[in-house]
């Protein structure tokens, strides 16, 4: 199941993706063993080969031209997950030209939906936002990822942490705590090009998210429950698993509007500027069985419970919506205001 999975996914980024590169990129596959690594304490003594402190030069030589999707910024968040977490690369050089390699993808190959942001002054350590595809039940939610490059990059996986704004995981994959499970990082079985190797890329572990983890039926996803696929008791427990989907994506947006990482701040008010009301329409639609427009995945007959917990959710989405795009208005008019008088 998963493997079928795997390769429909592939398959979808690579016909938005075109190209050789895109093909080659997803499906090469080698016999390297996952590696285990430690962050070391100390630092490199030499500016110029150190991973933290690169010249402009090295930089510019390094690095794509910035991309609304795809930018490069000088500093690290220190809110970045793996911010204190600093090491030696095993082999600099091999390091370095696989950031080259990394960068280069994904200015050029980012799917729809992505935004990625690096920074100058580490290099190991990247953002990522994911939208929610579309026809699934996180249709229009954003997802957020901090990652890190490891220490024999890129012989090992990156490390992968989901940032959570719900208190209940909204799929069996993505951990509260923080954790992501799928075979790429080594945190789910898989093999050949489902488990990570020396031809892997961020671009395939970001593709692999969007297409084997936000799904249209997420409950399959737990281990053991695709032996439920097509019996009514399977759709019944997707059913219910989506509900609770739907509801947490929700309030965790909400959450989100509250208190969003800065890096991605105005991206968020952005999207949600354009697809909250939309998405608001859509999910109250979704509830009323009367209405035509059905959802492709199971949902209906949605329960009383759904009904009254997501009308207040919404309820509240809406009110955070309206604050934050009102106060962030203000801001940006006083900001150009003081601009034009300086």
């Amino acid at each position: 199941m998963m493997k079928v999975r795997m390769d429909l996914a592939y398959a979808e980024i690579i016909s938005r993706i075109g190209g050789p590169q895109a093909l080659s990129v997803m499906t090469k596959a080698s016999d390297a063993t996952p590696v285990t690594t430690t962050p070391l304490p100390s630092m490199p003594t030499t500016p110029e080969d150190s991973l933290y402190c690169l010249n402009p030069t090295k930089i510019n030589q390094l690095l794509a031209i910035d991309s609304e999707v795809y930018s490069l910024l000088e500093e690290a968040p220190f809110s970045h997950r793996f911010y204190n977490n600093k090491f030696e690369p095993t082999d600099i050089q091999k390091f370095f030209k696989a950031i080259q390699k990394e960068y280069k993808l994904l200015k050029e190959s980012l799917p729809p939906g992505v935004w990625v942001r690096a920074y100058t002054n580490r290099m190991d350590l990247l953002s990522v936002m994911i939208k929610g595809p579309s026809k699934t039940p996180y249709e229009d939610g954003l997802f957020l990822f901090d990652l890190q490059l490891s220490q024999d990059y890129p012989r090992s996986p990156p490390l992968c942490h989901y940032v959570s704004y719900s208190s209940e995981r909204l799929n069996p994959n993505l951990y509260v705590e923080g954790k992501v499970c799928i075979s790429l990082l080594g945190t789910w079985m898989g093999r050949g090009t489902e488990v990570w190797n020396t031809n892997s890329t961020l671009l395939q572990l970001i593709v692999s998210i969007q297409g084997l983890i936000l799904v249209s039926e997420p409950y399959y996803n737990e281990a053991g429950y695709e032996k439920q696929v097509e019996s009514q008791q399977g759709y019944e427990n997707s059913r219910t698993y989506n509900e609770l989907v739907i509801l947490k994506l929700v309030q965790s947006m909400t959450e989100m509007l509250l208190a969003p990482p800065e890096i991605f701040k105005q991206e968020i008010y952005s999207h949600f500027s354009l697809h909250g009301e939309e998405m608001c329409d859509r999910l109250q639609k979704w509830c009323d069985d009367s209405d035509p427009f059905k959802p492709e995945f199971p949902l209906r007959p949605v329960s009383k419970g759904l009904k009254l917990s997501l009308n207040a959710a919404l309820n509240s989405f809406k009110e955070v919506l309206k604050n934050v795009l009102k106060a962030n208005a203000a801001v940006t008019v006083e900001a150009k205001s003081t601009t034009s008088e300086s």
